[in-house]
């Protein structure tokens, strides 16, 4: 199985006279959304393609298994470790909702 694109991923909106569009991209690599002249620009492998779709497939999945795993780390005895990982589940969910976890 071939392996996704790999990250980080980013958001990018533009503003045209068609609207706002919105794309997924990891360092300038188009990997979803409807601009043409970019559909046209970019030729990932049917086996990359397969494995974009997948990963984005699995994010509210994903998202919500943080968010579980965030309540538990909650209830924890908190040391460095534990403080590290609640720390990037934190940012995972904001970059993933635009809020925090809390919101």
């Amino acid at each position: 199985m071939s392996e996704h694109t790999p990250g980080p991923w980013s958001v990018e909106t533009e503003v045209s006279h068609f609207g706002e569009r919105h794309r997924v991209v990891p360092a300038n690599i188009f990997l979803a959304g409807t601009d043409k002249e970019l559909l046209d620009n970019f030729d990932p492998t049917i086996e990359q393609a397969r494995a974009n779709a997948m990963l984005v497939s699995a994010a509210p999945e994903m998202l919500a298994a943080l968010i579980d795993v965030l309540g538990e780390l909650k209830s924890l005895w908190l040391n460095p470790l534990t403080g590290m990982l609640m720390t990037s589940i934190y940012a995972a969910i904001k970059k993933a909702t635009g809020k925090g976890a809390d919101a």
